[in-house]
């Protein structure tokens, strides 16, 4: 019986060490998951391609009231041709469709002038396609928001859009150069800083 009993006694610790190490191993597992999740985040914050190029322009004058906001269309990142014609694998991937959305922060001077405080996001090596365009409060006031834009000198290509709620009137601004999609659609263009 001697025999036995430590026969018995190998096997249950063998057994204890045996669920000890599958613990261990799971902890293992778990903690580099972990920091393999936390060094691919670090790593893309740290290689962003993106940079904010930030401007002011202003002051305008007799703004009307029915516009609620301006607002800037982040279309993509590079141009369509560059995009179709010469970009890498990765170029392409983050030159894909944005069509992300935000709006400017504005302010009145002394005078009641408006000066909208720009802030893009650019692609340090493509650069960054993108509109501009201003909410209309109700779709009765449209010609008169259109109008107040082409009378504007550094406003180009001023296109109102009936058909959403609420209406916008999209632009391009002469301060940088304008691009063309596929489609044909006029975008402004912020080359790489």
């Amino acid at each position: 019986m001697g025999i036995l009993a430590q026969f018995y006694d190998v096997i249950t610790r063998s057994s204890e060490i045996a669920g000890a190490a599958a613990i261990l191993v799971a902890i293992a597992r778990i903690s580099w998951s972990l920091v393999g999740y936390l060094m691919r985040i670090a790593s893309f914050y740290l290689s962003r391609r993106v940079t904010p190029y930030v401007m002011e322009f202003g002051p305008i004058e007799n703004v009307p009231k029915a516009i609620s906001g301006v607002y800037c269309q982040v279309v993509r990142f590079g141009t369509d041709l560059y995009i179709e014609k010469m970009a890498s694998d990765q170029e392409r991937y983050e030159g894909r469709l944005q069509s992300k959305v935000f709006q400017l922060d504005t302010r009145r001077n002394a005078d009641g002038e408006l000066i909208v405080h720009f802030k893009l996001p650019v692609h340090k090596r493509i650069g960054t396609q993108f509109k501009l365009f201003v909410r209309v409060r109700d779709a009765k006031d449209l010609p008169a928001v259109e109008a107040f834009l082409k009378q504007l000198k550094s406003v180009s290509n001023v296109d109102a859009s009936r058909f959403q709620s609420p209406p916008k009137v999209s632009f391009t601004i002469d301060r940088f150069p304008i691009v063309s999609t596929v489609e044909g659609i006029k975008n402004n263009f912020c080359y790489p800083v």
